[in-house]
């Protein structure tokens, strides 16, 4: 069963960290990770505890997000002049975009206190990674390069990026070992069987099956009947689920362990109406159907829903420690080269449409659009993705 599409958390860390693969400390600083340069690296828009955040950064960061927003509004001619949250989108994502710099190079400055540094290794590590995302998702370094191109951006920013990314995940690592500022304790988890219920249970749909055809009501009902019966004489739960269950999400997991707010309001109610090690006596409807619900007893030292509370909880607190380290850093921003560098691009993106043969009205969103797409194409490999997470999704 699909659990209730929630609203990401505004975590940097939850996009970088798919970026990072590797755990090596050693030495050095931002000036010696590598990569080709080119004219976006030679234009500082900021600094950010004595380390200068370069244009081409700033730019793999906000066409990253700005294709992600573009995308979700339908791209096009103005985009960003619709509003979120009173704000107009496009200044949220210039916003949001500089935030997130800050944020990566506030980490880089505060890793050497947690021992935590830039060596030889950990540059081969990201190299090596970057080279396999361009092979496997760009088709080699001409679909790179043509990348780069669209988002004005360098090879040296993305490798940038990627350590960045690295030194916050090994931040989030060292900070949540026991003594540490983001160490979750078994008391903070507040696992039990009050807040989080434990369950399987079998689904018999209805409405409308894969086909488009109307599924008898009746007859569903008639089968959920069946298993609430030969579970009442015995038969064992998980034999009743591979016989009649139609949740693919039962054929990936043992349970499903959920609070209030992940699961649809009837499941949820009934589940937690239901004492431990009993099952439905009636069948359960919701949307998806009829269910048909076990409840059994959490284990906290097993079950691996603990680990993803703790994670979650961890990056709760370092993301509060890290915003605090971004408030209390000697930051300047000019906003002016930022402002003139992105009209620039707009022109840019306007003159390569008419190059191309488009009619020449299409503005820099549109290509943006077009990036997008096509990325929405190449596969992800599983080491790493040159795509940075949005910081937050937009509210539903």
């Amino acid at each position: 069963m699909n659990r209730k599409i929630m609203s990401a958390a505004a975590l940097v860390v939850s996009g970088v960290m798919a970026l990072s693969g590797c755990n090596k400390a050693g030495g050095g600083s931002s000036s010696s990770y590598g990569g080709e340069e080119n004219d976006y690296d030679s234009t500082v828009i900021a600094t950010v505890g004595g380390i200068d955040v370069k244009l081409s950064d700033f730019n793999f960061a906000y066409y990253t997000t700005a294709g992600y927003y573009s995308a979700y509004t339908g791209g096009g001619e103005g985009w960003e002049d619709q509003e979120m949250g009173g704000q107009k989108l496009g200044d949220y994502v210039r916003d949001s975009s500089l935030d997130e710099m800050k944020q990566l190079v506030v980490a880089e400055v505060k890793a050497p206190e947690y021992g935590l540094k830039v060596d030889n290794d950990r540059i081969k590590t990201v190299e090596d990674q970057k080279n396999e995302v361009i092979e496997s998702n760009f088709g080699g370094e001409d679909g790179y390069k043509e990348y780069l191109d669209s988002y004005f951006t360098s090879d040296a920013a993305v490798t940038r990026y990627l350590i960045r990314a690295n030194l916050i995940n090994d931040l989030l690592a060292k900070m949540s070992e026991e003594g540490g500022e983001c160490e979750v304790t078994d008391d903070e988890l507040e696992y039990n069987d009050d807040k989080y219920l434990k369950v399987k249970h079998v689904l018999i749909p209805t409405g409308t099956d894969s086909d488009g055809n109307e599924i008898d009501e009746a007859e569903a009902l008639k089968k959920a009947n069946e298993v609430i019966e030969k579970l009442n004489a015995g038969e064992d739960m998980d034999v009743l689920i591979e016989q009649y269950g139609e949740d693919p999400g039962m054929e990936n997991q043992d349970y499903y362990v959920f609070t209030e707010g992940e699961m649809v309001d009837e499941f949820y109610q009934a589940s937690k109406d239901m004492e431990i090690g009993t099952w439905s006596q009636e069948p359960v409807k919701s949307s998806y159907g009829y269910h048909i619900i076990q409840r059994y007893a959490l284990d906290p030292k097993n079950d691996d829903k603990v680990k993803e509370l703790r994670t979650s909880k961890a990056q709760e607190k370092f993301m509060t420690i890290l915003e605090g380290w971004v408030d209390d850093a000697d930051i300047t921003v000019d906003d002016k080269a930022i402002t003139s560098a992105l009209d620039a691009q707009r022109e840019q993106a306007a003159a390569k449409s008419a190059e191309s043969g488009d009619n020449g009205d299409e503005d820099l969103s549109s290509v943006i659009q077009q990036q997008t797409e096509a990325g929405e194409e190449i596969a992800p490999t599983d080491s790493a993705s040159l795509e940075a997470v949005p910081a937050e999704e937009p509210a539903e």
